[in-house]
């Protein structure tokens, strides 16, 4: 089958894909060809092990499989949850560090070398490391090393020289599986992050893997909108609710941080839960007495007054969720979030199979009959809870935490709440005065 498939392939990529091959079948690695139905070329996935999971590396030019090929890629696999190699064989970490703030790697890393900046200017790239060394009681020596990215790492995280950022590695060790791999990181490079920190004032992260698949599908509906034509940005005509505004704003700027960023989106529909449950309440009450039998004098006419009222307020989390609920239903139609999520493509496809991984709670895009509103409301609400889970009759699940797998996952939750937010706002826009 992939030999016919070569056969749509011009050399001399050909050559290299079929060399790539027979290496992963010699090395019982798990491989594929397959033809993207976007950009309409084949790639070479070749799935490495990442702890229980494994991690697709898409290969499609002739220079990025040159590169593999050039190297022992049999022996790496990657740390889970982080963008990172490691190799058992040679004892060795490397990952990713990533800034927080404003601060860019390279002047993170440049500030940890602590050269004048005069004599930084003559020295080259590659040549510049910071370097600690340590003598285990075992009498291993293990070194970190703070610097540019090697060649090995850069080829099977797929990146470029020009934006290769700063890794840290760590050599030495001792390890036989990812999970071992993963405790060094959390306690030593933390450990010494936490140091350069209260030393420096530079806050410091071991970079994070994120799905490609979340990526490309972000990247090829930004790429959608660019190429579609834009309105032409004119003097505001309308003004928004200001402390939602704000949220919005800040959730946008936040996108590297996805659990303040859901969470500012979702404060974002809290603002607007007295507004919308309200009139919600308020229709329900008014569809009991509009009915020609009612009669305000009966006790039991006006027990049904109280219970519609009563039943849409609930106790604890349901009363939450019914305004999480009322708010949605008043600011989106079924058929608007329909269309959305058939024009991205990778919210579409996150719905029928990655959606467990986050909550248990479907959304059922192909049954026409349901309300996916509700749905919607019954998903996030519950996302919601597994990030602040405050709320004491709220323990079915772990905490998503920062820096974890799971944080990791929002980007697809992300992009739904912003969209319902998004409506949120512009369904309480006023015509703007000055």
């Amino acid at each position: 089958m992939e030999e016919s498939k070569l056969g749509f392939i011009a050399e001399p990529l050909r050559t290299s894909f079929r060399q790539l091959i027979n290496r992963c079948e010699k090395a019982g690695i798990e491989h594929k060809l397959e033809r993207d139905p976007i950009e309409k070329k084949y790639y070479l996935c070749i799935s490495l092990p990442s702890g229980g999971d494994e991690r697709e590396l898409r290969l499609a030019d002739l220079r990025d499989a040159q590169k593999l090929n050039q190297m022992e890629f049999e022996k790496y696999v990657f740390v889970q949850g982080y963008q990172s190699i490691c190799s058992y064989q040679d004892g060795l970490i490397e990952v990713y560090i990533k800034p927080l703030g404003k601060f860019l790697a390279e002047y993170a890393f440049y500030r940890l070398l602590d050269i004048p900046y005069n004599q930084l200017q003559k020295m080259k790239k590659s040549e510049l490391a910071f370097e600690l060394k340590h003598k285990t009681d075992k009498g291993n020596l293990i070194i970190i090393r703070i610097s540019k990215p090697t060649d090995t790492i850069l080829a099977l995280t797929g990146r470029e020289s020009y934006e290769s950022g700063v890794t840290i590695k760590i050599s030495g060790l001792e390890i036989s599986n990812t999970e071992e791999a993963a405790a060094i990181l959390d306690k030593l490079a933390k450990s010494l992050f936490f140091e350069i920190e209260t030393s420096l004032g530079i806050p410091l992260m071991l970079e994070l893997y994120r799905e490609p698949s979340i990526f490309r599908g972000w990247w090829l509906s930004s790429k959608r909108r660019a190429e579609a034509k834009r309105s032409p940005i004119v003097f505001p005509k309308y003004q928004y609710d200001v402390d939602p505004l704000n949220l919005y704003l800040y959730a946008a700027s936040a996108y590297e941080m996805p659990l303040p960023q859901f969470l500012a989106y979702y404060q974002i529909l809290e603002f607007y839960f007295p507004i919308y449950f309200e009139k919600e309440v308020q229709a329900e009450v008014a569809n009991i007495m509009k009915d020609p039998e009612f009669n305000p004098n009966h006790r039991r006419d006006i027990r049904k007054v109280i219970s519609a009222v009563l039943s849409k307020m609930g106790r604890g989390y349901g009363y939450e969720k019914a305004q999480l609920r009322a708010t949605i239903k008043a600011c989106v139609q079924d058929i608007e979030v329909r269309k959305w999520i058939e024009n991205e493509f990778f919210i579409k496809e996150h719905f029928k199979k990655d959606y467990k991984k986050l909550s248990p709670l479907k959304v059922s895009i192909d049954n026409e009959g349901s309300d996916l509103r509700e749905q919607l409301a019954e998903r996030l609400y519950d996302i919601r809870c597994r990030i602040v889970h405050t709320k004491a009759d709220y323990i079915e699940r772990e905490r998503i935490l920062p820096f974890t797998k799971e944080a990791n996952l929002l980007a697809v939750e992300i992009e739904i709440i912003k969209f319902i937010a998004f409506k949120a706002l512009t369904a309480s826009r006023k015509r703007l005065v000055i």
